[in-house]
């Protein structure tokens, strides 16, 4: 979802016509576009397009007005605004299509309402005119909510030091907000710097919000829909320091980092988000064929782990299969060779209804203690999301000797 919908007026410029109409504004983002929605303001009928007459891709939107309880948001233009149909006088007739929604006799006609514009950039800016003083800048991101707890802290940023705020879950209208204030502006290359190292620490995305000033205003209105299950330790001060300290200073692990991110905070289905990973490990090795002995090495895992994370890998990239999927088929081909070592392992997965879940968050689990310790964290201060622990040799047997128990327990 979006965590600004923006309401307002404007003046909507007809560039056939030299028609101005005064509107009102419903600023939303939808389906990851921002559009802008516009009704009359002084008249009960709905202006046709054809008789407004502006072009798909010259519209212009001035003297944009939206009161807020933080202030007033105004600018002269809204720059590279687009209308979603097209209308001109010299168009064609409305396909046969768009004939179907209406009665025999009547013609089919677009209205301004029933079209909107849209924006090829989801960053507005604003004159901003705040409802209380601003001193310095307040730079926003938000992401996930969920599970996450409230923290602050501080970090040295470019020459000055920034305090951080984290609302977490914890007020029903801040959830998932994070505030950054500072008394200079941040630059974009510090702003990319702190974001990936909060999107580490939280193991979520996230997105740039807002950047408030005494005069001025950015909004980004996009869809800031993520997930996460937990932050990465207890401690966010001692955490952020380490990270925003190893993403300084190694530039090459940057790919590594941001797929690593996208596996724990993408929004799409744990299959997803696996393949995320699976990437963030191939960029561990500068992009060269996976090897499980290497992987054995750098991760501190069996190299029968370290083989199946191998195959498991390749049927996802290869075949386009689900986790599920993938583990059945594998076992189907590693029987036809009954000396195959990973055969147990795949069938101890099998045997779970929560085998995908399993997979997936024992290898963020290891991905995230790896992680841990090329930053210089603790690998067991880490929250772990999964039962089992893919550095323990023996952790395929554990899940059948759980298996096993598991109706005793149950009542």
């Amino acid at each position: 979802m979006s965590f600004f919908d923006l309401k307002g007026t404007g003046d909507l410029h007809c560039d056939k016509t030299r028609r101005i109409v005064e509107v009102d504004l419903a600023i939303q983002a939808v389906n990851g576009r921002t559009r802008i929605h516009c009704s009359p303001s002084n008249s009960d009928r709905p202006y046709e397009l054809e008789v407004l007459a502006f072009s798909a891709q010259s519209p212009e939107l001035r003297n944009v007005k939206i009161e807020s309880a933080a202030g007033t948001l105004s600018a002269d233009h809204l720059a590279n605004v687009h209308l979603n149909y097209r209308s001109s006088f010299n168009e064609n007739e409305p396909l046969l299509i768009t004939q179907l929604a209406s009665m025999p006799g009547k013609r089919h006609t677009l209205t301004l309402e029933a079209g909107y514009l849209t924006l090829s950039n989801s960053n507005l800016a604003f004159d901003f005119e705040p409802s209380e003083p601003i001193t310095g800048f307040q730079l926003m991101f938000i992401g996930s909510a969920q599970n996450i707890k409230s923290f602050r802290t501080s970090l040295v940023i470019g020459n000055q030091i920034v305090k951080i705020q984290s609302y977490g879950n914890s007020h029903p209208s801040l959830a998932g907000i994070i505030v950054v204030d500072a008394k200079e502006q941040i630059s974009s290359e510090h702003q990319e710097a702190l974001s990936l190292a909060l999107e580490l620490y939280l193991r979520q995305k996230v997105s740039f919000l807002a950047e408030l000033s005494a005069t001025n205003a950015l909004l980004n209105l996009v869809d800031h829909s993520t997930v996460s299950f937990s932050a990465l330790t207890t401690n966010a001060s001692y955490s952020l320091i380490h990270i925003k300290a190893f993403i300084e200073k190694n530039p090459k692990y940057r790919t590594y980092l941001r797929f690593l991110t996208e596996m724990a905070g993408n929004s799409g289905t744990i299959d997803d988000r696996l393949l995320n990973g699976f990437v963030a490990l191939e960029a561990l090795f500068d992009g060269r064929k996976l090897q499980k002995d290497k992987i054995s090495r750098r991760l501190n895992i069996s190299t029968i782990t370290a083989e199946s994370i191998v195959e498991i890998r390749n049927t996802f990239f290869h075949d386009g299969r689900s986790i599920k999927d993938a583990l059945n088929f594998l076992l189907e081909q590693k029987l036809k060779h009954p000396k195959a070592a990973i055969i147990p392992l795949l069938q101890a997965l099998i045997q779970r209804e929560d085998a995908s879940w399993i997979v997936y968050s024992s290898f963020a689990d290891l991905m995230y203690t790896h992680f841990a310790t090329l930053v210089g964290l603790d690998p067991e201060t880490i929250r772990r999301w999964s039962e089992v622990d893919l550095r323990d040799d023996s952790w395929f047997q554990k899940l059948e000797v759980q298996k096993r128990k598991k109706p005793l327990t149950e009542p």
